[in-house]
């Protein structure tokens, strides 16, 4: 919801800026009017943007909070942990396996491990168990 009232936001910015406020003009806007809209639109982009960042950072603190629940009623070791936060962050193995540092095949096997303990077969199935 938040990404689309920033394109929202942004696409609105760049029209009006491209278009010059030309169309403003045309009902009798003052310059300091179109400068006070230009500012109010780019202080809602960084409300947006700061809003979204502060969700997922909120978001992310919750899935750390609840790994140790995780990791006791599945057994499941501190580094499958890791990997099922950023999982329920929307990562692709690739993007979790550059920021563990290690090949993507690592990841891989680590997810071949989540599935069993979680009696899953793939990584749908395990975030509609985990976001339940």
């Amino acid at each position: 919801l938040s990404l689309i009232f920033l394109v929202f936001h942004m696409a609105t910015y760049i029209s009006l800026e491209l278009m010059n406020y030309r169309f403003m003009y045309k009902i009798v806007l003052e310059p300091t009017d179109l400068m006070i809209i230009r500012i109010l639109i780019i202080l809602s982009i960084f409300i947006i943007i700061g809003l979204t960042v502060k969700f997922y950072s909120d978001l992310t603190e919750h899935y750390k909070l609840s790994s140790t629940t995780l990791q006791n009623i599945y057994s499941i070791t501190d580094r499958e942990t890791e990997i099922v936060v950023l999982l329920l962050q929307g990562k692709s193995n690739k993007d979790i396996a550059q920021e563990l540092f290690v090949e993507e095949v690592t990841i891989k096997k680590h997810m071949q491990n989540i599935f069993k303990k979680f009696n899953v077969s793939n990584r749908t199935s395990l975030m509609a168990l985990l976001l339940k």
